[in-house]
């Protein structure tokens, strides 16, 4: 049986004022960008300021109308990431294929420290501005949100999700 999609709302995904704030402190490693892996290590993330992705281990069923332009040689049955590539912050974000073996991949999924349900974090991205990404974990799916105005982000769960 095919699970029912519930329809994904960006205001409603947005609203974190439900989940409790947590330092990003203890998931950011020394010039090596903030990680985390969703708490049953299905997804992993890894935010730096020139790009934020999360790997998903089983991802849901992409949209061709969401595909990376830069990776167009790749099908969309071969990606395995969302989120924002190199300097992309200014728009939605994409789904992608990971390319080469640097990058979040499913070494992230299963090595980063897990990002408890109920918790939200803020990930800095620039000293100069106040640029930052939110991430939020509950068991339906990780929502991250590009602050200050959540003009732009990602809800991801194992059977949907949704870009804005």
């Amino acid at each position: 049986m095919t699970p029912t999609l519930v329809p994904l709302d960006p205001v409603q995904l947005a609203d974190m004022s439900d989940l409790t704030e947590i330092s990003s402190v203890p998931y950011t490693g020394n010039a090596f960008g903030t990680h985390f892996s969703a708490l049953d290590r299905t997804i992993g993330c890894k935010f730096v300021p020139a790009q934020g992705t999360c790997y998903i281990a089983n991802p849901p069923q992409w949209r061709s109308d969401d595909w990376c332009a830069l990776n167009r040689n790749d099908s969309v049955a071969d990606s395995d990431l969302i989120g924002w590539g190199n300097g992309s912050y200014n728009q939605a974000p994409q789904h992608c294929a990971r390319q080469g073996t640097s990058g979040v991949g499913p070494d992230y999924a299963s090595g980063s420290a897990p990002f408890e349900y109920g918790t939200k974090m803020t990930i800095l991205l620039s000293f100069e501005d106040d640029t930052s990404v939110t991430c939020g974990s509950r068991e339906t799916g990780l929502t991250c949100v590009l602050e200050p105005s959540a003009a732009h982000g990602f809800h991801i769960s194992s059977t949907n999700y949704l870009t804005w």
